[in-house]
């Protein structure tokens, strides 16, 4: 499998395949923890290891472990890996209408108390679920396979998550079962409306929650305060923004909803560590990638 995936990347950084919800990257050195945003997805990683820090906790990922990310999560990622050991990982996309169906086909599996949803998961990878994720990345670059094939063999990875071991948490998130539902319309509003101007009380009125147990579960499940999280959603944007487009960081202040420049450098560099055009080079440099391929559309 890993000569496979090497032969579909050979550059390092983000390789499209022939299907959207899938996305392949190699890393040639390691990073330091690094704060991180991620949609909601499924990594794979085949070869070398991620960590990732959250409220204390750590989620590893590497060929034991996959991670799930049940929403648009901000938090701190590390990365080994060497240009003889290269990190070589699967990101999947979740596509919510195939879940939903999945959920659907399912029924309402009877519950055993033990289901505690939440936004990051860290899961043993079996053989089933490894022979699904082998399947999938030999289709992903033929254009007919990806059509015809790749759709079903998208849905199976998608049932083996929902049914592995933490599968009644994982379902209890995406189906968004008590108080995560409403955090989870949230953290939407937050990624969709983040250069506007929000507060709690404006938050927690639309999630039909009082202010004091919005923030108590919101702190909850993401580890941080709704304000902290719209700050680092910002500052990740204003990352994305110089990175991919090479605009300044002024430029891209005002693009997130900063309304002073000088604020913004400051909690920029308080966040990442460096000064904004500094993180922008320093990233583009340890991903050895142009600024407008990075992130694939």
């Amino acid at each position: 499998m890993i000569a496979a995936f090497l032969a579909l990347t050979p550059e390092e950084g983000y390789s499209r395949t022939c299907m959207n919800e899938i996305k392949l990257l190699r890393v040639n050195e390691s990073m330091p923890h690094t704060p991180v945003l991620y949609e909601p997805c499924i990594v794979i990683v085949l070869q070398g290891k991620k960590t990732g820090l959250l409220g204390g906790q750590e989620f590893a990922y590497d060929p034991q472990h996959y991670l799930v990310v049940s929403v648009p999560l901000p938090f701190t990622s590390q990365t080994v890996a060497s240009q003889e050991t290269p990190l070589l990982a699967m990101s999947i996309s979740l596509n919510v209408a195939v879940i939903a169906e999945i959920l659907i086909e399912l029924g309402e599996p009877r519950a055993s108390g033990d289901e505690k949803p939440g936004p990051l998961f860290s899961s043993p990878l079996g053989d089933e679920l490894t022979d699904t994720v082998y399947r999938l990345l030999t289709v992903v670059s033929d254009e007919v396979k990806a059509r015809v094939l790749g759709p079903g063999i998208l849905k199976e990875l998608y049932y083996r998550v929902l049914m592995d071991e933490q599968g009644a948490s994982v379902r209890a998130a995406l189906s968004g079962k008590g108080h995560f539902r409403q955090i989870a319309a949230a953290i939407r509003t937050l990624h969709t409306r983040f250069m506007d101007s929000l507060d709690v009380e404006a938050l927690a009125k639309e999630a039909g929650m009082s202010a004091p147990s919005f923030h108590r579960h919101f702190r909850a499940f993401t580890g941080t305060t709704p304000m902290q999280y719209l700050k680092s959603i910002r500052l990740h944007q204003a990352r994305f923004l110089m990175v991919k487009r090479n605009i300044t960081a002024s430029e891209a202040s005002l693009k997130v909803g900063y309304i002073s420049p000088t604020q913004f450098s400051r909690e920029f560099r308080r966040f990442f560590g460096h000064p904004p055009q500094k993180e922008a080079q320093r990233l583009r440099y340890l991903l050895k990638v142009k600024a407008e391929s990075y992130w694939p559309d």
